[in-house]
C-alpha cells in the first residue's frame, strides 16, 4: 500500500519538473527571439527581422505619435518590433511647433531621432543691454560654414539648398539659424524642419550674437538687444 501511494507522488514530481524544463526552454526561446528583433509572421509561418525607431532626445511632457497613434508621453523612447515599411513620427506639445520626421525602414534597420528640439510658436524674448553682447559684422557665417548658389555648406558637406541667397548662417541648437531677405529661420536637416523666428523691417544683415553653450541668441538694436529663447514659450513680442 505504501508503495502504491508513492507512485502517484513520484509521477507528479516528474511531471512538475518536466513542465519547469519545458517552460524554461519556451521562455528562453522567446527571449532569444525578442533580443534578436524577430517577430512571427502568421501568414508566412516564419520569423522575420523587425525594425526599431528610437528617440534619444530628452523631451518630457510631450505627445509622441507613430503613424498617428499615441505611443508615449516622454522621450527618450524606443518603439520595437516594427515591420519594415514607412513610418511617420510626430512629437507634439501645446504652444510648440510639432517635430515631424519620416522613415522608410528596411528589416533590421533603426530609425534614430538624435537632436529633436520643440520650437515655441511664440518664443520667449527679453530686452537686455546690447553692451553685454558685443556684435561683429564680420561674423556673418560661422567658421566652416559657407553659402553659394543658395546652398549652405558645413565643413564641405551640403546642408541644404534654400529659396534665396543666404545673408548669414550660424550653428545653433543642433541646427542652423540662417537669414534670407528680412527673415530669420531655424533649420534642421532631420525631417527637415524649418521655423520662422523673426522678421526684420529691412533685408539687411540682422545683427546677431550667439553666446557660447547657450540655447539663446541676441538680436542687437542700438543700445538694446532682444535675447531670444526659441525653446521657451512666451507671449508674442513686438519687433524692434
Amino acid at each position: 500500500m505504501e508503495q502504491m501511494r508513492r507512485q502517484p507522488t513520484k509521477l507528479l514530481n516528474i511531471l512538475a519538473w518536466t513542465l519547469v524544463v519545458v517552460a524554461f526552454f519556451v521562455l528562453s526561446s522567446v527571449a532569444i527571439v525578442w533580443a534578436n528583433g524577430l517577430k512571427f509572421n502568421p501568414e508566412k509561418r516564419s520569423f522575420e527581422q523587425t525594425s526599431v525607431i528610437a528617440i534619444q532626445s530628452n523631451l518630457p511632457g510631450v505627445t509622441i505619435k507613430l503613424n498617428g497613434k499615441i505611443l508615449a508621453n516622454s522621450a527618450p523612447a524606443e518603439f520595437k518590433s516594427l515591420a519594415a515599411g514607412n513610418y511617420s513620427v510626430s512629437i507634439e506639445k501645446l504652444g510648440y511647433f510639432p517635430w515631424r520626421q519620416s522613415f522608410n525602414l528596411a528589416a533590421g534597420q533603426v530609425g534614430l531621432i538624435n537632436h529633436a528640439h520643440l520650437i515655441a510658436q511664440q518664443p520667449n524674448i527679453q530686452v537686455v543691454k546690447a553692451s553685454d553682447y558685443p556684435f561683429s559684422s564680420s561674423n556673418a557665417f560661422d567658421v566652416g560654414l559657407s553659402s553659394q548658389n543658395n546652398e549652405l555648406v558645413d565643413g564641405g558637406a551640403l546642408v541644404s539648398r534654400f529659396s534665396g541667397d543666404l545673408i548669414q548662417a550660424h550653428r545653433f541648437l543642433d541646427g542652423y539659424v540662417y537669414q534670407i531677405g528680412s527673415q530669420l529661420h531655424l533649420f534642421y536637416s532631420d525631417g527637415p524642419q524649418d521655423y520662422l523666428l523673426y522678421t526684420a523691417k529691412k533685408s539687411t544683415l540682422i545683427p546677431l550674437v550667439f553666446p557660447p553653450i547657450s540655447s539663446q541668441f541676441a538680436l542687437i538694436n542700438g543700445d538694446q538687444a532682444l535675447l531670444v529663447s526659441p525653446i521657451v514659450a512666451s507671449e508674442p513680442s513686438v519687433n524692434p
